[in-house]
């Protein structure tokens, strides 16, 4: 049994918008002496890159990280760091600070996923680019001690929906594809990549994700169960298990 994270079993609080993350960033790389012009226009160029990291998941199934990210994005204002420089890990950092003080997390769910466990083996397969902060993340929510796997995209390479990841997780488990559930909240990544594979899916309909195409998706990705939170899909996994 495989869970997706963020959307998931980690929430945002109503607060979040990924623009503050970003401008965490700016404000590092302005203060390093960086010409970067107004905000607006350097959160433009991040969504112009990260628009290309989406393509490339989904065209070859590679993943990124964040720090390569934060390369491509200067080169566009005529900068060359190397990704592993300071400067780039610095506002990498600040993103991800913003980024995990808004998260929204219900200590329910390790009860149930460690209930769940004492039946099956559970994993996370998570698309993430800067896996530090994911695995921290995991760490203070309790969620790393309640499972036994953890496949993040930029650690093994590939990316949701790209069936290695999948792969990864399940070998790690010792659980064929066809014995295996995969819960998540994005059609075009968690439902179409696992349903790919032969898994059985548990699609979260509650979030919204305007890069998704949905109409074509969804002709593709068709879940096993749709529900609407995440308390819905433990009931059906309780069942099932």
């Amino acid at each position: 049994m495989t869970f997706d994270v963020f959307g998931t079993l980690i929430g945002f609080k109503d607060t979040f918008d990924v623009k503050k993350c970003y401008r965490a960033s700016y404000e590092v790389f302005i203060s390093k002496g960086l010409n970067l012009g107004p905000f607006d226009n350097f959160y433009k160029v991040c969504l112009l890159e990260w628009s290309k990291v989406l393509e490339k998941r989904f065209s070859s199934g590679k993943d990124t990280r964040r720090e390569i990210f934060y390369f491509y994005v200067l080169k566009n204002f005529g900068y060359d760091f190397n990704p592993n420089s300071s400067i780039i890990l610095e506002a990498t950092k600040a993103f991800y600070k913003v980024f995990s003080s808004e998260i929204k997390f219900s200590t329910e769910i390790l009860e149930k996923i460690s209930k769940l466990r004492e039946k099956v083996k559970i994993g996370i397969v998570s698309d993430f680019v800067y896996p530090p902060s994911l695995r921290e993340i995991l760490r203070k929510t309790g969620l790393e001690t309640v499972v036994d796997c953890i496949a993040i995209s930029s650690e093994v390479g590939w990316a949701k929906p790209s069936p290695q990841i999948f792969n990864v997780a399940l070998k790690c488990l010792g659980v064929d594809p066809s014995c295996a559930i995969h819960v998540g909240d994005r059609l075009d990544s968690d439902i179409y990549g696992a349903k790919k594979l032969g898994m059985k899916t548990i699609w979260i309909k509650k979030s919204v994700h305007p890069d998704e195409p949905l109409d074509q998706i969804r002709l593709q990705a068709k879940p096993d169960f749709e529900v609407n939170s995440i308390d819905e899909a433990f009931s059906i996994l309780f069942k099932i298990v």
